[in-house]
């Protein structure tokens, strides 16, 4: 009952609902193996014998809920809800704006499989962001490049590449020319670069 119910949520997440423009929901009911691998088959079983008829709205919902689960959360799906609070507690204490967490400043480049680069041109601007305090100006120089083609730009050139490191976190110089209306054009090395 609590997925379906969070997955009606999203039917007009982006959509204005009115009394003409509902949105609609179909609960195919039936045998699902798969669905109990899941789930534990009681709370299927429950959500599906009172499943409401027509029209669902806040006080049939509660009402629902209060079938599936008479007797709240069984003491396992209680330990399992304090544990998952206190994990989300931990990442959140843990999180600082826009900054890679300490334990793998990598993780936004294996997330989505690229490499941060900052434009040589920029460089300044970084250290002054840096020193300043402001990682979300800081964070605006990064360029996402795909790694091949980061590593293919680079090649056998170990100069169009500087490391530059604050705090631990190590930032990527790329010596080529940048264009406000081309971004960076791995094509167009810089001559000199420190």
């Amino acid at each position: 009952v609590d997925c379906l119910i969070q997955r009606f949520g999203r039917v007009a997440r982006h959509g204005t609902i009115t009394d003409d423009n509902r949105g609609l929901c179909i609960v195919a009911c039936g045998k699902d193996c798969t669905s109990e691998k899941i789930y534990d088959s009681e709370i299927l079983k429950m959500t599906h014998e009172s499943l409401p008829e027509g029209e669902l709205d806040f006080v049939k919902t509660l009402d629902w809920i209060e079938k599936v689960y008479p007797q709240g959360l069984s003491e396992e799906e209680k330990m399992k809800m304090l544990d998952i609070r206190e994990k989300f507690r931990e990442v959140v204490a843990n999180l600082k704006p826009v900054l890679d967490p300490a334990l793998d400043v990598n993780i936004e480049e294996n997330l989505i499989n690229t490499v941060q680069v900052i434009p040589f041109m920029f460089l300044e601007d970084l250290k002054t962001a840096l020193e300043d305090g402001d990682y979300i100006k800081a964070k605006g120089f990064s360029v996402n490049i795909h790694p091949s083609v980061w590593y293919g730009a680079i090649g056998n050139n170990p100069d169009r590449k500087q490391v530059f490191t604050v705090k631990g976190r190590k930032y990527n110089i790329a010596c080529f020319e940048y264009d406000d209306n081309c971004g960076l054009q791995l094509d167009k090395p810089l001559c000199l670069c420190y």
